[in-house]
């Protein structure tokens, strides 16, 4: 599993050993900033028409999840999940456990329902995760969640 995360993380601008670290301790006893926290939600680029709408990354003060969000489809019996598996990417390549198993709902709008699952993640990965790997049905799509230098 690693060799795929190395792997994927080779595609991903973000992911290469340049992303900036934290300046050590200077030995005057300072301590070292860290790194800033931006809460909220991010809109990611992957969309796959006929399965999956949007997917989301969101930091929370309590944690980070990736919620894919289904394609809306008329309102009947609830929509059969897809196959899905998120991973979040350290700078190395090595994954960020998730928190949880993953949870999923779906939502009732007029006459369609939109399904939807969570992968939740510690709030460490708002600092440590710089992409993520979403799979649904055996297609990976991967995106960066830094910014990527000028």
């Amino acid at each position: 599993m690693r060799w795929i995360c190395l792997l994927l993380c080779a595609f991903v601008a973000g992911c290469k050993p340049s992303v900036p670290s934290i300046p050590s301790t200077p030995s005057t006893g300072e301590v070292a900033p860290k790194p800033v926290v931006e809460f909220g939600d991010k809109v990611l680029a992957m969309k796959v028409p006929g399965k999956i709408d949007s997917v989301i990354w969101s930091v929370q003060r309590s944690d980070c999840f990736v919620k894919i969000q289904f394609a809306p489809v008329p309102s009947q019996p609830p929509p059969k999940d897809l196959a899905t598996q998120v991973w979040l990417l350290q700078a190395d390549g090595s994954t960020i456990p998730q928190r949880t198993w993953s949870s999923s709902g779906s939502v009732g709008f007029g006459e369609s329902t939109t399904a939807f699952v969570n992968y939740l993640f510690p709030p460490s990965a708002a600092t440590d995760a710089v992409a993520v790997v979403v799979m649904v049905d055996g297609q990976f799509f991967v995106e960066s969640l830094r910014e990527k230098p000028n």
